[in-house]
């Protein structure tokens, strides 16, 4: 989940900063299987927070990788 101060959750776990969502990132990349990652930003989030990190799943190879709306 993303929020309108930058703050990224994963799993309900607060992500210290863009190098720890990297590692998060590319576990899942490494998975033969991949799990989907679904980014939900909050209404009040910056579209550059959420390109931020699809660009990071891209880059990263992850395959799998959804924008969840929240209502």
């Amino acid at each position: 989940m993303l929020f309108r101060s930058g703050k990224i959750f994963w799993n309900n776990q607060a992500v210290e900063n863009k190098q720890a969502l990297e590692v998060l990132l590319a576990s899942v990349a490494q998975k033969s299987d991949q799990d989907q990652i679904k980014v939900q930003p909050d209404q009040f989030t910056e579209y550059k927070d959420v390109a931020m990190v699809m660009a990071a799943a891209q880059r990263l190879n992850v395959k799998k990788i959804a924008i969840a709306a929240n209502h």
